[in-house]
């Protein structure tokens, strides 16, 4: 009579996490720089070796990818204002008073917002504009026009200094009471009364 066997339970096979496939892969990815680095030991090192060992390297980080930090979560961060623009964005600044922000949007145009994202200033110009700056006081901005042409506002947009020059300018500020303005360029160093009559 033949003899009965029982049945051997079935092990049902456990499906791998994404996780596990990754280590996995960036385990075997790790055997092989390995493999490489043993080669050249022997056989000596070639440009090729370190090829491969890049390319190896460049594949374990994309199975990880970048950390993509997330501020808003992080302890100590709260977000205060979001706000997109119609053009690129350049040098956002703080007032020295803390509650307004200034940015150059495009090459012409300049803005000035509250912390709640409302519009307090916004000016275009004919020429690309360079360096806009508060005063020490945060009551008038200061700006470079085109190379050669230096102009101050106040924040209702009325023109307050205006000055061409015969040579190009680089740099400039305005004195810590925001009454004068100190340019270097071409010229020389020269200072300005914000009426626009040159000191001597």
């Amino acid at each position: 009579m033949p003899k009965s066997f029982e049945r051997t339970p079935s092990v049902e096979k456990k499906e791998k996490s994404p996780e596990q496939v990754k280590e996995e892969e960036s385990l075997g990815l790790v055997r092989e720089i390995e493999e490489i680095k043993e080669r050249m030991t022997k056989e000596g090192e070639t440009i090729e070796g370190y090829q491969e060992i890049t390319k190896l390297l460049k594949e374990i980080e994309s199975l990880y990818g970048k950390p993509k930090v997330e501020w808003e979560k992080i302890e100590g961060l709260e977000k205060i204002l979001s706000k997109d623009f119609e053009d690129t964005i350049y040098k956002p600044g703080f007032s020295p008073t803390g509650d307004k922000i200034m940015v150059r949007e495009g090459d012409r145009s300049l803005k000035i917002y509250d912390l709640k994202g409302n519009e307090i200033f916004s000016k275009d110009f004919g020429e690309k504009i360079h360096s806009p700056t508060f005063s020490p006081t945060g009551d008038k901005i200061m700006v470079r026009e085109g190379a050669r042409s230096l102009k101050i506002y106040d924040l209702k947009g009325n023109e307050i200094f205006s000055k061409g020059f015969e040579k190009d300018i680089y740099d400039f500020s305005l004195s810590p009471t925001g009454e004068e303005i100190m340019v270097e360029g071409g010229l020389g160093l020269q200072i300005y009364k914000i009426k626009g009559q040159e000191r001597k």
